[in-house]
């Protein structure tokens, strides 16, 4: 019998230890979930849109989405950028399952072109004092950043007519495509989120803008803060809807944690840049050119090539894999072309060393030859070095 008491009270014992670590563990889980629901994520955008940009803001999405973030906070002050990347931003938005809120900030920002789609896309629409939205009509992308000029305007009356009917056939049909095409996406998104359809029409055809507070009268945004501490205020309780589902936003004393892009974004930033991508265009147009001009200068060649890819890149025709794999080919060409420089120098000392042999030449010749061999080689040597820092840079 006292042996059974004892065996009672140590189960006893063992099973209260079990339930209060068993409790302990779901309270903890319970404090974690708890802090991971009142988290959001937010992503810095100041400047031009591009693929930098798009990747920069993809990953973000991605990573509010495996961290399990309750909110997901756009900052931007955007003047546009290129449609394929506003398109491929605008796809990660309406996919995720985290509400995304497009706040343009501080005072002084503005969401022109591409911001504009993007705050239509977004699940909540915020502004600061101080800032607007607008002038979403596509313009074509050229050195001028405005289009083609047009010809001077011709005295008869005739060919005025005729110029006339050849922009309505050449550059009117292009241009009401581009037009139209945008019009449809921005109504689209509207309809989204329930935001004002006529006045984004406006915006894209006719290049109108608005200031948060006249955007917030017409429909266009949903709220306007002050900076990031009221945007939480006024989202607090907020329904939106997400993947077909109405959420409740629960946002007071929400942590908040900034991402904000690192130096290979940035460094792809400004290589990104149209201004910069044109220079870059233009100088592997003609880094080809001399080369097919002088076969066998290599230099010109490689840069030129390094050069039209990262051009090909900024203007989001080349994804950034496909154009690292076509650098790292560039540097097997350089590495190609060093080791057949060093070839070239093991010929020249082998045939020196021949050339020591027959002594019976006399020493003034090897002596030529050897200081010949030592200045081609230097020659090399110092051509496959300036080549290797180009490719690398």
């Amino acid at each position: 019998m006292k042996f059974m008491k004892q065996a009672g009270y140590k189960c006893g014992v063992y099973a209260a230890g079990i339930t209060a670590a068993w409790s302990l563990m779901l309270l903890f889980s319970a404090v974690s979930l708890k802090a991971d629901e009142g988290r959001a994520l937010l992503l810095e955008l100041d400047g031009i849109i591009g693929p930098a940009t798009s990747d920069f803001l993809i990953r973000g999405i991605r990573r509010a989405e495996e961290e399990n973030a309750q909110l997901l906070i756009i900052r931007m002050n955007t003047p546009g950028g290129l449609d394929t990347s506003m398109r491929e931003i605008i796809k990660h938005i309406l996919a995720s399952p985290v509400p995304v809120v497009s706040y343009v900030s501080p005072a002084g920002s503005r969401a022109a072109s591409a911001g504009t789609y993007m705050m239509y896309a977004s699940h909540v629409a915020a502004m600061a004092p101080a800032t607007n939205l607008g002038a979403a009509t596509p313009v074509k992308l050229s050195p001028g950043g405005l289009g083609t000029p047009k010809p001077p305007e011709s005295k008869d009356k005739e060919d005025k007519e005729k110029e006339k009917k050849d922009d309505a056939v050449e550059g009117g049909a292009m241009e009401r495509k581009i037009v139209n095409d945008a019009v449809a996406y921005i109504r689209g998104l509207a309809k989204l989120y329930g935001r004002n359809a006529e006045w984004a029409e406006k915006a894209v055809r006719e290049g109108v803008s608005l200031t948060a507070e006249d955007a917030l009268d017409e429909g266009v945004i949903d709220l306007i803060a002050k900076d990031v501490d009221d945007l939480l205020k006024q989202l607090d309780g907020r329904k939106v809807i997400v993947d077909e589902k109405t959420l409740t936003l629960h946002t007071t004393g929400m942590m908040i944690e900034t991402l904000e892009p690192d130096w290979r974004n940035r460094l792809l930033a400004v290589i990104t840049n149209p201004n910069v991508a044109y220079i870059l265009m233009l100088l592997g147009i003609y880094g080809l050119f001399f080369e097919l001009s002088n076969p066998g200068s290599i230099f010109p060649g490689v840069v030129g090539g390094i050069c039209i890819l990262l051009a090909l890149y900024a203007f989001h025709v080349l994804p950034v894999d496909y154009a690292g794999v076509a650098l790292h080919g560039c540097r097997a060409v350089r590495a190609e072309f060093r080791d057949s420089g060093d070839r070239r120098c093991g010929c020249v000392r082998d045939r020196l060393d021949d050339s020591h042999r027959h002594r019976d030449r006399g020493v003034s010749n090897i002596h030529a030859a050897d200081r010949c061999c030592c200045d081609f080689y230097r020659l090399i040597r110092i051509r496959t070095c300036i080549l290797g820092n180009q490719t690398t840079q």
